[in-house]
């Protein structure tokens, strides 16, 4: 099971953004009305989440929204408290590893106005999210509910939205694009360094970090990195140290960020994970940025946030 990075402590440093022209701005967002408010704490983005158990006991709790993960996390104190039973055991795939949990039946899980019936949950203690956060997390949203929809995400006004698939992204239009590749159940990013070499990156909306990407040494090849400070990561499984810094810059399809602060850390994704990446990708660098996932499209569209567009701010001047 992933277990979410807890920063000992925050690095405030912000790159500068280099964007090419292009991104759409100052116009209406038909999809305004579906976009309701989010709870950040740090670069988490919280939602409310309705389980409904077999015996028709419901829940609302909040979750993190986690596109690192391929399976949805329950808290064991939910599980109980709902008379969650085992079902069996299952493998979860994400950038902290692959581990075996048990899983329950969840008779319905709803947010945002989506719902998905009979969804096969794993159950695992999150207490490790509460003393990280100091409030309650009841579980973590993953790909399994996700990726049926469009995740829509305005980070410049902390709104979020989920859209049916086939979605017309009217307001779109004209916006940056990136591919994404799906993977063992996750959304994967191809990324350029400045050594010209390609990696994937998981697209992690937990990954929590100030930083603009997180990436494995071993995957990435000889980098012109410049060293700012080393970090002690920790989560559940214990800790590791990760260097902080800044590389010339980082590709994502048709952006470019320069330069890019990142973190680098020893690890391979072979110790992580059976799925072969070079690191992760979060919120960080879309600050500002109202961004489309169309999972189901498999494409990620990128414009000027709604607050920034008001603002008169350009993009650049948002990052």
């Amino acid at each position: 099971m992933k277990k979410r990075w807890l920063f000992l402590s925050v690095l405030l440093l912000t790159p500068q953004i280099l964007l090419a022209q292009g991104v759409v701005s100052g116009q209406d967002n038909r999809q305004d009305g579906s976009l309701r408010h989010f709870e950040r704490v740090g670069l988490n983005v919280f939602v409310p989440v309705t389980i409904t158990g077999t015996d028709g006991k419901s829940e609302t709790v909040d979750f993190v929204l986690d596109s690192g993960s391929n399976r949805t996390i329950i808290d064991e104190t939910v599980a109980s408290a709902l008379a969650l039973l085992p079902f069996h055991t299952s493998t979860t795939i994400s950038p902290t590893g692959s581990a075996l949990r048990h899983t329950t039946q969840v008779t319905r899980l709803c947010s945002m106005s989506r719902c998905t019936d009979m969804l096969e949950a794993l159950v695992d203690d999150l207490s490790i999210y509460n003393k990280g956060y100091g409030r309650r997390v009841g579980g973590l949203l993953a790909m399994d509910f996700l990726q049926k929809y469009i995740l829509v995400l305005d980070l410049s006004a902390d709104r979020i939205g989920l859209l049916p698939s086939g979605t017309k992204l009217t307001e779109f239009v004209g916006a940056k694009t990136v591919q994404i590749i799906s993977e063992k159940g996750l959304a994967l990013l191809e990324v350029v360094l400045p050594n010209g070499k390609s990696t994937k990156l998981i697209f992690d909306t937990g990954y929590d970090s100030v930083s603009d990407a997180l990436l494995f040494e071993s995957e990435i090849g000889r980098l012109n990195f410049v060293q700012e400070a080393e970090r002690e990561i920790r989560d559940a499984n214990g800790s590791n140290r990760a260097k902080v810094g800044r590389i010339e810059s980082l590709e994502i399809g048709e952006i470019r960020l320069a330069p890019a602060l990142i973190q680098l850390s020893e690890q391979t994704s072979a110790e992580r994970s059976s799925l072969e990446y070079g690191g992760m990708l979060g919120l960080f660098p879309f600050r500002g940025w109202m961004i489309a996932v169309d999972y189901p499209s498999l494409k990620m569209y990128m414009r000027v946030g709604s607050s920034a567009t008001k603002a008169g701010h350009a993009l650049g001047s948002q990052m």
